[in-house]
Formats: C-alpha cells, sequence, structure tokens
C-alpha cells in the first residue's frame, strides 16, 4: 500500500486534494448526509467545513471513551465491562464532534475481541441505518 509519508510529500496537501475529490463525487450525488463508518481517515478541515452537520461517524465506542482507532481493544485492555456505538457528527476533531446516539453493548465476559467486535458491528450497522433513514 502506498502511504503520503513515503512520498515526501505534506499528507494535508494529499489529504486534501482526496478530499476535494470525494466531496465533488458526494455532491455530484446530491447526498444530503455522509456516514462515515470504518472510514479510518482523517478529514481536512476544508472537507469537514464543506458537509459541517451533514457528516456523521460511527464509532465503536462509548465516547468520550476510547476516541480513535482500535477502540474495541482499547475498551478490553482497560478492562471495561461495557463499551458501546456512538453516531456523532464529524468535525476537526479526533472522534469529537457532538453526539448524536449512544447504544452500550456488554463486553462479554470472554473478553474475546472478535466476538466484541462482531456485536459492535451488528450494532454500529442498526444505529447508522436508524440515522440516515
Amino acid at each position: 500500500m502506498w502511504r503520503p509519508r513515503c512520498s515526501g510529500l505534506p499528507i494535508t496537501r494529499i489529504a486534501g486534494a482526496r478530499d476535494a475529490a470525494l466531496g465533488d463525487w458526494i455532491e455530484e450525488r446530491q447526498a444530503d448526509l455522509v456516514v462515515l463508518a470504518g472510514y479510518m481517515q482523517l478529514l481536512s478541515p476544508e472537507f469537514v467545513t464543506r458537509f459541517r452537520n451533514r457528516a456523521i461517524n460511527v464509532h465503536p465506542a462509548l465516547l468520550p471513551s476510547f476516541p480513535g482507532i482500535d477502540a474495541v481493544q482499547q475498551a478490553i485492555d482497560h478492562g471495561a465491562k461495557i463499551t458501546g456505538v456512538t453516531v456523532h457528527f464529524v468535525d476537526e476533531g479526533v472522534d469529537s464532534g457532538p453526539i448524536i446516539l449512544q447504544r452500550p453493548i456488554p463486553i462479554p465476559p470472554s473478553r474475546d475481541w472478535e466476538e466484541t467486535e462482531r456485536v459492535i458491528h451488528a450494532t454500529s450497522t442498526r444505529c447508522s441505518r436508524r440515522r440516515s433513514a
């Protein structure tokens, strides 16, 4: 996989160009809502401004706990008994936008990542469908 850090180009320029093209593609389709689920990329400030209050993220934790990547493992490692799913508006931060809804999910006694991830994924799908319907 090609990584921008290896190219010598500033990452913000690459993200800005990527996000401008993505924003154009979304607007060509006249989308009312941008749903990020598993996107795992920071969006440029220009993209966030362009789609303010129209871009939402589905995050596999009860924010503000466990923001960023690998939230399921963060919760397991922390010893949490409950994790969950948060749907929130996208802002310039990392999983820091206003929360729209949350659903708690007990972490199974086995503390198994795959089992926890499976339940979170099913709940995430239901939550994002509910918001975009």
